[in-house]
């Protein structure tokens, strides 16, 4: 499992403002990865260490397993892997990331590799090869769009990002309401400030952003009317 990402640093911190998933994503892993990712106060202790020892760097390529910023021990009690990683067994990883200088100063571009939790932990030589891609492909990549930065999620409210993630399996306002605890009419409040927040007007047009950004979720069963 892998995730090219781009940080930026605002006046609240280094944050991620654009990701393209690639490999192979278990469901429930994506799913966990995107909860993460729609909290801005959630913490990681090893992406936090990482992008500390990066801007430290001045932009340097930066290649760190967990296990060399952060303790087992540290790692397997902190908040970030009950909630995010180890209900769904989604466990260690190795980031690699240097400046990106396409766009602009300040940023870096980076790459993470994920794995489950019965696999092996990243040698030496995995960690390696990531540096050696990052240090290849950043001068390939063009800046994100603000289009491309805005389903990363920011935007979106976790409760937001509910709502798109059950459009996205088809499901009609009156079943997210359901499965939700909301008013039909509530659901359909919050598709008028998602459609909003990421400039679209309608459920085709949020699909086909989420589509062409990498941001999806299996189907269980066609596109039902009524949303």
């Amino acid at each position: 499992m892998a995730a090219v990402t781009r940080i930026a640093w605002t006046d609240d911190g280094p944050r991620i403002v654009d990701v393209i998933e690639g490999g192979h994503w278990p469901d429930r892993a994506r799913e966990s990865y995107l909860a993460y990712l729609a909290e801005p106060a959630a913490s990681d202790p090893f992406l936090d260490r990482f992008l500390a020892e990066a801007l430290q760097r001045g932009g340097a390529l930066v290649v760190r397993r967990r296990r060399e910023l952060i303790g087992d021990a540290d790692w397997y009690g902190s908040d970030h892997y009950r909630r995010f990683r180890g209900k769904v067994g989604f466990d260690d990883c190795v980031y690699a990331a240097m400046a990106d200088e396409v766009a602009g100063p300040r940023r870096l571009v980076g790459v993470g590799l994920h794995r489950l939790s019965e696999k092996p932990g990243f040698d030496v030589a995995t960690a390696a090869s990531v540096g050696t891609f990052v240090r290849m492909m950043t001068p390939l990549l063009e800046p994100p769009s603000p289009t491309t930065a805005a389903i990363t999620l920011s935007k979106l409210t976790s409760r937001q990002r509910d709502v798109v993630l059950g459009l996205l399996e088809g499901r009609s306002a009156k079943e997210l309401a359901h499965t939700l605890g909301l008013r039909v009419a509530t659901v359909h409040s919050y598709l008028k400030l998602i459609y909003k927040k990421l400039g679209v007007g309608s459920r085709g047009e949020l699909a086909a952003m989420c589509n062409a950004q990498g941001w999806n979720v299996r189907r269980a069963d066609p596109a039902k009317p009524g949303g």
